[in-house]
């Protein structure tokens, strides 16, 4: 009985481990993204791409994330290009929507809802999260940052996520920020020129 449950504490010791590893790994790697940002050492090839396509990839790599919180993804009018590198637009769609469900209660909706305007594409990403306070608007892209909220089922964040996004958009000559309302959720918008 003993041994059994020395092995069980050791496979608990060694499942922390490998978690703490994972985020490690994780937060090595967008400390390397920034920095070839920064050192302008990323090579953007932004082409026209169907942005629908790339929703959808990142909306069935989040169904178990989401699924885990009884989370509804919704998908609005997908039917839209933009001139992007569809690798790093990747990267941007999985940290807002990942962000959207970490911050969302359990049972709540997540949508993402694109719109066009003015030879512009709009991609929202709208959660039923706390919001952001106005006096930390000016915070959100910046490197390191963790505001007051916090993700609602104790998923762990860098608060390197957002700046990333912020870089990657801006390369591809995109733009990106927040509209939000304490308490009533909030809706992070990349806009692109559309092809």
């Amino acid at each position: 009985a003993e041994s059994s449950s020395k092995s069980e504490e050791e496979r608990e010791g060694l499942g922390f481990l490998v978690n703490a590893l994972k985020r490690m790994n994780s937060m090595v790697s967008k400390i390397l993204d920034i920095r070839m940002i920064e050192q302008k050492k990323i090579n953007m090839n932004c082409e026209k791409t169907d942005l629908g396509e790339v929703i959808q990839d990142v909306y069935r790599n989040m169904q178990v994330a989401a699924r885990q919180k009884n989370i509804s993804l919704n998908l609005e009018n997908l039917n839209v290009y933009g001139v992007v590198d569809r690798n790093y637009l990747t990267q941007v769609f999985e940290n807002l929507l990942s962000n959207a469900i970490k911050f969302s209660p359990k049972n709540s909706d997540v949508r993402i809802k694109v719109e066009e305007e003015n030879g512009q594409v709009r991609i929202n990403f709208i959660d039923a999260g706390p919001g952001i306070k106005a006096d930390e608007m000016d915070k959100l892209f910046g490197k390191y940052t963790k505001l007051s909220a916090r993700p609602t089922a104790g998923e762990d964040y860098t608060g390197l996520g957002l700046s990333i996004v912020k870089k990657y958009v801006d390369v591809m000559g995109g733009k990106v920020w927040c509209e939000s309302n304490p308490g009533k959720g909030s809706s992070f918008i990349v806009s692109f020129q559309k092809s």
